[in-house]
């Protein structure tokens, strides 16, 4: 396989990367979809999931346009790249590790922070709450890339990712804190952003999403998070969080949502293969972040 590189953050071709799957490669417990680790645990790969078989879901194409989005408010995401294995569709994913580090997923955070929590509740946790992450996540420190910023700031910005994009996947190993032998444990970047942006629905549903505006306006006014308590809405969620952060992140953020440039994420998508994200497909996803960026900015100013 060539040298990985970001098309996003390197200005690499979109075209797929050819991956091999070795007899060797070190599989990946975590998530649903079948995947890979390559070159030492420097790259992953996923498959997307095809449902029904042959029938390609478009988890590929939003873990990217969804890495571009996050690029452009400044939010540290694991690079990505469209990749093909088996002649399968898929991503090819950089660690967001260096060498002596090691990832602590949110359930490991969540059980040290409350001694009596149920990692094994997936969905609707009880204990799942802004309220119980921002007080796990207390000590702990922002990216490097973010030193003004503490580790509940940059969740806060992963939630108005989310919100933003319309992911539903934010759950317990779906954010984490990166540990060192030495120096300060700090927040990881976010990573996992295939359940984005409309990724599943069939082409006779987007069809029907751009024909009429108030059906797309009803769309992602439904966007929830099935895996906090109550599963809320990804905005309420975002919201919530929002007034537990920093005024410095608070500002930052709003500042960022406003000066979003879509026609640059929109020649991002553009760049996209027609065989993996279709004309309809790059309109929908405009759609539902011009929606959502109004609906935040709404939400984060009352």
């Amino acid at each position: 396989m060539s040298i990985f590189k970001c098309p996003v953050c390197d200005g690499a071709s979109w075209a797929p990367i050819i991956v091999d799957s070795p007899e060797d490669a070190t599989e990946e417990s975590l998530g649903s979809k079948e995947k890979f680790w390559l070159e030492n645990k420097q790259l992953l790969f996923k498959f997307a999931r095809d449902d029904p078989p042959g029938d390609v879901r478009g988890e590929d194409w939003a873990e990217c346009v969804v890495h571009a989005v996050a690029r452009a408010l400044a939010i540290p995401s694991a690079c990505v790249a469209l990749g093909r294995c088996r002649n399968q569709r898929g991503v090819v994913v950089k660690t967001v590790l260096g060498p002596a580090e090691t990832l602590k997923h949110g359930n490991e955070i969540m059980e040290e922070f409350l001694k009596d929590f149920d990692a094994n509740l997936e969905r609707a946790n009880p204990q799942y709450t802004v309220d119980n992450v921002a007080a796990a996540l207390h000590s702990y420190d922002a990216s490097p890339t973010l030193p003004e910023w503490n580790a509940l700031d940059q969740f806060m910005a992963y939630l108005v990712l989310d919100a933003l994009v319309a992911g539903t996947d934010r759950h317990l190993q779906n954010w984490g804190i990166i540990v060192r032998t030495e120096g300060t444990p700090t927040m990881a970047p976010t990573f996992d952003h295939g359940n984005a942006l409309g990724f599943s629905e069939p082409p006779h549903r987007i069809a029907q999403l751009l024909s009429d505006s108030r059906v797309a306006s009803s769309w992602v006014k439904k966007g929830g998070n099935r895996y906090f308590n109550g599963k809320p809405r990804l905005v309420d969620l975002a919201r919530e969080a929002y007034f537990h952060a920093s005024g410095l992140a608070q500002d930052a953020i709003v500042d960022r949502l406003k000066a979003m440039d879509l026609h640059s994420i929109a020649n991002t998508m553009s760049g996209v293969p027609a065989d993996v994200m279709s004309d309809e497909q790059r309109m929908f996803a405009r759609v539902v972040l011009e929606l959502n960026q109004r609906r935040l900015l709404d939400a984060l100013s009352t």
